[in-house]
């Protein structure tokens, strides 16, 4: 085992060197003889990733299992088990050709570095899957080439399944919303649909069926719908009712724009002030 790990070991550092080898265009248009600054940012987060998370180390870690047979087993780590592309055979070949389809729909270099590291096995696919799955952005989710979202487009296309995307917008078709409701609302926040299907139903019921809110504002407001309802919405929205109940605001606030502050700056405006007149106000909601 440990000879096996040895070798995986030798392997990832030599990837690393490997990336300042591979020649990339900055565009389509150029030759790759020019290039080697877009791949040479990966390769630095590559390095980093290996270096700053263990990746690279020849050891594993182990932990104690209940198994019959009464021995710990050996289990990788979260990003040990995530490096396998790194062992991919023709990586750098096919990490070429995915980067000049990447370059070829416009996104920017620092785009293409968040892909890698967040995706990395979409960019060992074929070129052909990789135009495929881009050329789905704007029909599927409503987010034209020449958005400043498309990039995010991409990266929510290239790890979701079409049938997934679907599934999740049925949630939203269940409420009354229209396709171009939940378009408006992809193509400004894209990552709004990765919550799981209960969670998107939990949180449109809140605000839907107890706040009275339409599928129109939602769709306008997507912020709402990624915020934690127990943790950040709900209780604030308590608070607002409480100061309402007592008069004690001056002016009509939006949830969206009081949910959208941050914590500190919430306690500043809406519980501190208010503390000789309701003690407790933030506690008890």
């Amino acid at each position: 085992m440990w000879m096996r790990m040895g070798k995986q070991h030798k392997k990832q550092l030599n990837i690393v060197q490997e990336l300042s080898a591979i020649k990339i265009p900055q565009s389509p248009n150029e030759t790759s003889e020019h290039s080697l600054s877009s791949i040479n940012q990966l390769r630095v987060h590559v390095n980093i990733m290996c270096t700053g998370h263990r990746i690279s180390k020849p050891h594993v870690y182990r932990k104690a299992s209940k198994a019959k047979t009464g021995f710990p087993t050996t289990k990788h780590s979260p990003l040990q088990q995530r490096s396998w592309w790194l062992l991919s055979s023709n990586f750098a070949q096919k990490l070429s050709a995915s980067i000049l389809v990447l370059q070829k729909y416009g996104l920017p270099k620092d785009k293409i570095e968040t892909l890698l590291l967040r995706n990395p096995g979409s960019l060992l696919q074929s070129p052909n899957w990789l135009e495929s799955t881009i050329e789905k952005v704007e029909p599927v989710l409503g987010i034209p080439r020449n958005s400043p979202r498309f990039a995010d487009g991409i990266e929510l296309a290239v790890s979701m399944a079409t049938s997934t995307l679907e599934t999740k917008f049925e949630v939203f078709r269940s409420f009354g919303w229209s396709d171009s409701e939940i378009h408006t609302m992809v193509s400004a926040l894209p990552f709004c649909v990765r919550r799981s299907e209960a969670k998107i139903e939990v949180t449109l019921k809140f605000f839907m069926n107890e706040l009275g809110y339409t599928a129109t504002y939602l769709a306008t407001h997507p912020k709402l719908l990624v915020y934690s309802l127990e943790k950040r919405v709900m209780p604030r929205y308590k608070v607002l009712e409480i100061l309402k109940e007592k008069k004690l605001l001056k002016n009509k606030l939006s949830l969206c724009s009081v949910v959208a502050l941050s914590e500190s700056n919430f306690v500043r405006d809406f519980v501190a002030p208010y503390n000789e007149f309701v003690p407790h106000l933030y506690e008890s909601s």
